[in-house]
């Protein structure tokens, strides 16, 4: 053999061996996102779940007028009763048999927030920072709403990337994403305190 059959040999394997690596990398990177989505979605279902819980202890506050207590009360209970409901129709960590309850779970969440946005006016707000306990409960309820909206901000921000990912020449020659479902984003109204 001649020194140029050698050097496309050489070069052959360095191919190849880069492209196991980069494959490897993009498999480990794809595994990661999906466990992150994953993640992001158990403590998103956790952060509703206390946003429903803080809405509750706001509604038994004084300053809250009764008809408002009553209609934060029953948005939180609904929302509570469908906590074990799945986020998402299909995907990672989703079961499309659920699909109805689910739909009835993103309403609960949209409309829990609705019903904030109404009950909790800045004319109550403001009434309720002059007492210390109701000003503590009441930073209890917006923390954790704007955490609720960021964790899911992040939840659909990971899924996008996921599926960039996913969708690029190499990772779908190669099958690096192996058996592991698509995931999909969580969409709900979340916005209740903020711009």
């Amino acid at each position: 053999m001649n020194w140029q059959l050698w050097l496309l040999v050489v070069l052959g394997i360095l191919a190849i061996i880069t492209l196991g690596l980069l494959s490897l990398r993009m498999a480990k990177r794809i595994d990661r996102l999906h466990r992150r989505v994953e993640s992001n979605r158990v403590n998103l279902n956790r952060q509703l779940i206390k946003r429903a819980a803080e809405t509750m202890r706001t509604a038994d506050l004084v300053q809250v007028p009764s008809d408002r207590a009553t209609e934060m009360r029953r948005a939180a209970t609904d929302e509570i009763s469908l906590a074990g409901v799945p986020l998402v129709i299909k995907g990672l960590g989703s079961d499309e048999s659920n699909e109805p309850a689910t739909l009835a779970r993103l309403r609960a969440e949209s409309d829990l927030s609705e019903v904030l946005r109404v009950c909790m006016t800045e004319d109550l707000c403001a009434e309720m920072k002059t007492d210390p306990v109701s000003g503590a409960q009441l930073e209890a309820l917006i923390e954790a709403c704007n955490r609720a909206e960021l964790i899911r901000t992040l939840h659909n921000q990971d899924v996008s990337l996921t599926l960039a990912l996913r969708d690029r020449r190499l990772p779908k020659a190669l099958h690096l994403a192996g058996s592991a479902e698509l995931p999909h984003p969580v969409e709900l109204d979340d916005r209740v305190f903020g711009d």
